[in-house]
């Protein structure tokens, strides 16, 4: 399936990772920040759409995301009647196909119990953190962590969605002692030529 206008209407969620692997987002420090993110949607190089956030959080603890800004690249619509509804049609699969994407990676975000299921080895330096068969059957997380600090540096989710590859590329940054979080993700589904780019950043303590 070729992905086409409806990567304008997808907003995924993929805001950072916390070092504890069964809780990717549960890091209660984080909640004490607040921070921009944008969202880069690219099909075949190009980009489609840039969504920019302000990431807050309500008094009970829960995520709340205000849209600042969109900017949409421009699409011909096809003069011929029966040419446009077909792109329609087709348009309507693609956000069908991506919707499903976000609810698959979502499931990333709050991993159940990894008791058994982690390994942990040493490579140039850094303690790799690796989990197998994390949420589907197949599915592989690994995390990079400096083993002075205990903090993760980089990691990397390889799954499928809809019988495609699926790899996610995660960069962390420190906020402050103990905590690091992911300032840059990158999700690439190569079957559809896809990548997704999220950057966190102007992260300030919230009043």
């Amino acid at each position: 399936m070729k992905i086409l206008h409806a990567v304008l209407f997808l907003t995924l969620t993929l805001t950072g990772l916390a070092q504890d692997p069964n809780q990717l987002l549960s890091n209660p420090k984080l909640k004490a920040y607040n921070w921009k993110s944008q969202i880069q949607i690219a099909v075949s190089g190009q980009v489609k759409t840039t969504v920019v956030q302000q990431i807050t959080w309500t008094p009970t603890g829960e995520q709340q995301r205000l849209e600042l800004s969109r900017t949409n690249a421009e699409q011909k619509k096809p003069l011929i009647p029966m040419r446009r509804l077909l792109a329609k049609r087709k348009a309507t699969k693609s956000k069908e196909w991506f919707q499903g994407l976000q609810q698959q990676l979502a499931r990333y975000q709050k991993l159940p119990d990894l008791k058994g299921k982690t390994s942990m080895d040493m490579a140039n330096g850094q303690a790799v953190l690796s989990a197998q068969d994390v949420v589907q059957s197949g599915d592989k997380l690994t995390v990079f962590v400096d083993p002075k600090t205990r903090q993760p540096l980089q990691g990397e989710v390889v799954t499928q969605y809809d019988d495609s590859d699926v790899k996610i590329h995660l960069t962390f940054s420190p906020l402050e002692p103990g905590l690091s979080t992911v300032t840059k993700t990158v999700c690439e589904v190569p079957e559809h030529d896809v990548t997704i780019t999220v950057t966190n950043s102007g992260y300030s303590k919230g009043t």
